[in-house]
């Protein structure tokens, strides 16, 4: 069983981390079975920072090298009905969407449309 160990939840979200919301989301898609054990200590992680996952005894850190490690060892399927330009399309569309949604919320601000809440100049 593979334990997941991140920063504690905030605002309803399982992780107030990115990286450790990446790691979780992509542990809950793929159905695998995992444990989230939420933590502030990282000085047990194999890099030192969050989030890492113990999987049968072997420490795994670095998002990134936790999802290969995932895939490789789990047989994670998720894609395999995707063709070469469907995962090409689907590994840009992220900083693609994020953007254009920064350019429509600077120009929305700059018109005037947002509350005091957010401000351009941020």
């Amino acid at each position: 069983m593979i334990t997941l160990y991140s920063y504690p939840p905030l605002f309803g979200v399982a992780d107030n981390n990115g990286y450790g919301l990446k790691v979780f989301v992509f542990l809950k898609l793929a159905g695998a079975p995992f444990q989230h054990e939420h933590i502030f200590d990282a000085s047990k992680a194999p890099r030192g920072q969050l989030p890492y996952i113990v999987d049968g005894g072997e420490p795994v850190g670095d998002s990134d090298t936790i999802i290969a490690h995932v895939i490789r060892k789990h047989g994670v399927t998720m894609d395999d009905g995707l063709t070469r330009a469907q995962r090409a399309l689907a590994a840009s569309a992220p900083f693609e969407n994020v953007a254009s949604t920064r350019r429509r919320t600077r120009s929305a601000a700059s018109a005037g449309k947002l509350s005091v809440w957010f401000s351009a100049e941020r």
